[in-house]
């Protein structure tokens, strides 16, 4: 007989019940401030993010102080700055990168950190980040907008799209989200 219980797995993961995914997290923030810092191609990137997201990182003659600017930030400076860092080292490729994987390595981890932190997000192929919903709630919108073709329906398929975008706004824009359902209902 096997030990049906995951093999490998942190004790948390596999015995704590984690709730539903929180919108923000210390420990999230600070496992991204760590993570910066370990791909050596990031070592300048700080001064990337006044010129991106119009903030500063706090620095010295020793480097950025990561710590303390994921915990001091906006959630929004925070999970934007995943993506500005995917987008420095892709630029950085052309000259070439200490380690080449590092763009996959960034998302990788961060894929991560976001799952293991029990966060509400999910980072894209292109460093993008993005509110996770659950696979039943796309798999419906996904047949839904494939019933709505023909000119017909534009305005149904447009409220629908406008209620899922309200949705993914940061915070989810939930009243604005329903108005747009019952629109798109109305329409119908």
């Amino acid at each position: 007989m096997t030990d049906p219980k995951p093999q490998g797995k942190r004790f948390s993961h596999v015995y704590l019940d984690r709730g539903k995914p929180d919108n923000d997290s210390r420990t999230m923030r600070r496992r991204l401030a760590a993570l910066i810092p370990s791909l050596p191609d990031l070592k300048d990137f700080g001064a990337e993010l006044p010129r991106e997201l119009g903030v500063d990182v706090p620095s010295s003659q020793w480097g950025y102080y990561w710590t303390d600017f994921f915990r001091d930030c906006d959630l929004t400076v925070a999970l934007e700055t995943m993506t500005i860092a995917w987008r420095f080292l892709k630029r950085k490729e052309s000259t070439g990168l200490y380690d080449i994987r590092a763009p996959d390595t960034l998302i990788a981890e961060t894929a991560r950190i976001f799952r293991e932190e029990n966060v509400s997000y999910r980072i894209d192929a292109l460093g993008g980040v993005h509110l996770s919903v659950d696979a039943e709630f796309e798999a419906n919108r996904q047949a839904t907008i494939a019933t709505l073709t023909g000119s017909r329906y534009a305005n149904v398929l447009d409220s629908i799209e406008k209620a899922h975008s309200r949705l993914t706004e940061i915070p989810p824009n939930g009243k604005d989200s329903i108005r747009a359902v019952f629109d798109s209902a109305e329409s119908l």
